[in-house]
């Protein structure tokens, strides 16, 4: 855009005079501030319209990320909702192989250092590499009064940044007129991860089905046509649902018929999102129960989330009250427990009965980390069919394995404790970072007896991708689900939701409001039941066998054609073997005579069997003939001419 037509904008619309204003120094990021464990050094650099880079070395990790980083105070003010926009080049020195990491804010200059943009960078090229950014301000701020922050706080390493643009366009221009670079490491088509995933997944998400087919009389039948067809994953894929809406307490006719028809069509495990958490299943059991109900009825399990979630924020209004009388708060709990256990007792398969214990601790203040275990023991003896689990957040979806390590550490900590822990969930919630897929494979195995865990059993239990980009929001769902589906330990993985009309994170679902299939949500549905959905046919060989290899679940094989066709259900979860009988016994073999001449006759619904010759029946050395039969009408039919072989002939497999 020209100096004269904003001269002329900035006439016409007095408001918009601070458009395209910079925010930056003129010297760029030089004269910011390094913080915590960073030394900060100015360089040389050869890039894209810059020729000085800031060097930044941190060289421990702090506590937290934000320990570590960068600032640059604006020099130029910023009104609210004003649109910023820029860019910031990026490249890694040190580790010398893997990531390098940048935690990117524009915020608050002071506490409580309120973000109007968090957005975190990786990259794994000593080369430069630009990331655009763009959002609009969450107040208004002198100038001073905001700031760039880079956090560092990650594993010591050490980056260069340059070539910072940073501006404000105020209410020139929408958001959508500029680009946030968003994507991940491993995206590229030929990632090397991509072959190892589906090396995994072909050996631990599938197994071989062997096929018999008999007639009655226990004889092998080859060539028996068969369609082995998948109905269901044994591998759980679900979402959370609204028990209201489920069951039309909530929304249209019309939108209740679409969302049940999604729930039983596309997913085979749940969880209720919010009703199972004890504030609303004390004040709204009845719709609770009824959503558990119907969804029994149609064969969908619930993991039940969950029995405490131990912050203030979390619980009955009553309960932190109790924090002065430790007897009678553990009675309560205790009685919340014996209650939602009675009344959901065959409803849920999976329980989590504590939720993110490393960010709530305020029941565990009072009462002690040795109570967190005994809430497992307790539930365990209230019902020992579900499997009980620990869920936290923090793990995959942060750019460091530091709370993936503390929870190893608080599992293996109330497994020594004796608490009857079966399971351990992983939150996936994603925004500003991307964690590269082999990184989300390490960090579930670090978890599991393989990695020095604890968990023989794994699940992501909440998960969904809050991106402005719609194609890589669909990119890293699939490639989310893939390295997932690919590790042996997880048995399920979980969105935290799937139609915009119903999603704590609209942006983040599956299906628009009006129905529309998003790419995320054609991605979902093209791997579930298309890639990892196992459809196939064959005939059986000459011992009436065939073998088939399939994704892991329920199948229907059809045997046959006609009215011998037989139906049978399958349940493949390991190798497995099923026989099917076909009601035919051996065909009668008919000697006729049509229109003078001698033919032999057999029903062609006689499936696998051949015209056989024997010359004498002592010894019997039958062999099939040469001469091919012909169909007419229900019949196979071979003439027998003068030049027939003389002797005897039969039916046989």
């Amino acid at each position: 855009m020209s100096p004269r037509w904003l001269w002329v904008l900035a006439a016409v619309c007095p408001g918009w005079v601070q458009a395209q204003v910079s925010l930056a120094p003129p010297t760029g990021l030089n004269p910011g501030q390094a913080y915590g464990p960073v030394n900060k050094s100015i360089v040389s650099a050869t890039g894209s319209g810059f020729s000085q880079a800031v060097r930044l070395q941190t060289t421990r990790q702090p506590a937290q990320f934000y320990d570590a980083g960068y600032t640059l105070a604006t020099v130029a003010a910023v009104a609210q909702n004003d649109v910023i926009a820029g860019q910031i080049w990026l490249r890694r020195l040190q580790p010398a192989a893997g990531e390098a990491f940048v935690a990117f804010n524009f915020e608050k200059a002071s506490p409580n250092y309120d973000k109007s943009h968090q957005v975190t960078w990786t990259t794994a090229s000593t080369n430069w590499t630009r990331f655009r950014f763009a959002f609009p301000a969450l107040a208004a701020y002198p100038a001073g009064a905001a700031q760039l922050a880079l956090h560092l706080g990650f594993p010591p390493q050490t980056v260069e940044i340059g070539g910072l643009q940073l501006t404000n366009y105020a209410k020139l221009y929408p958001l959508s007129a500029f680009t946030n670079d968003l994507t991940y490491v491993g995206r590229e088509p030929d990632a090397s991860w991509r072959a190892e995933a589906a090396a995994r997944i072909e050996q631990h998400r599938k197994a071989d089905l062997t096929l018999t087919v008999r007639d009655l009389s226990g004889k092998p039948v080859a060539g028996a046509p068969v369609v082995v067809r998948q109905v269901r994953h044994a591998f759980g894929f679900g979402s959370a649902v609204d028990g209201a809406r489920l069951i039309g307490r909530v929304g249209s006719t019309s939108d209740l018929l679409r969302y049940q028809g999604i729930v039983t069509n596309w997913f085979n495990e749940v969880v209720l999102e919010n009703d199972l958490k004890w504030p609303q299943w004390e004040s709204g059991s009845n719709t609770t129960l009824s959503a558990l109900g119907w969804l029994k009825t149609r064969n969908i399990g619930v993991r039940g989330h969950n029995l405490i979630w131990p912050g203030d924020r979390f619980l009955p209004a009553d309960v932190p009250g109790l924090y002065g009388d430790p007897a009678a708060l553990r009675r309560r709990i205790e009685n919340h427990f014996r209650d939602i256990l009675a009344k959901s007792q065959g409803l849920c398969f999976e329980w989590d009965v504590l939720n993110e214990p490393l960010h709530e601790t305020s029941v565990e203040a009072v009462l002690g980390r040795a109570e967190l275990a005994e809430w497992f023991k307790l539930a365990r003896n209230l019902d020992r069919v579900p499997r009980l689990y620990l869920n936290e957040y923090n793990n995959l979806e942060s750019p460091d394995r530091l709370g993936t390590l503390a929870l190893r550490t608080l599992l293996a900590d109330l497994k020594a404790r004796g608490a009857t822990i079966d399971g351990v969930g992983l939150q996936g919630h994603y925004g500003g970072f991307l964690t590269s897929p082999p990184e989300i494979y390490q960090r579930i195995q670090l978890l599991t007896p393989e990695g020095g865990g604890s968990m023989t059993s794994v699940a992501v239990t909440e998960f969904d991708v809050n991106v402005a980009d719609e194609l890589v929001q669909a990119d890293y769902l699939r490639d989310f689900f893939t390295i997932v589906f690919s590790h042996p330990r997880v048995e399920r993985l979980l969105m935290w939701g799937f139609w915009a009309n119903q999603h704590w994170l609209p942006r983040a679902a599956l299906i628009r409001s009006n129905w529309e299939l998003k790419p995320n949500g054609i991605q979902y549905s093209n791997l579930v039941f298309r890639e990892w959905w196992t459809t196939t046919n064959g005939v059986t060989d000459a011992s009436g066998r065939l073998t088939v290899r399939g994704f892991k679940g329920d199948y229907v094989v059809q045997v046959g054609t006609g009215a011998e066709q037989q139906t049978a259900p399958a349940s493949l979860r390991e190798n497995a073997a099923l026989e099917v009988t076909l009601p035919v016994t051996v065909p009668v073999l008919r000697l006729e005579t049509v229109g003078g001449r001698t033919v032999l006759r057999w029903p062609r619904s006689a499936a696998g069997y051949r015209l056989q010759h024997c010359p004498d029946l002592d010894p019997a050395q039958w062999q099939p003939i040469g001469t091919s039969p012909v169909a007419v009408g229900d019949d196979w039919q071979v003439e027998l001419g003068p030049d027939s072989l003389e002797g005897f002939y039969r039916l046989g497999l």
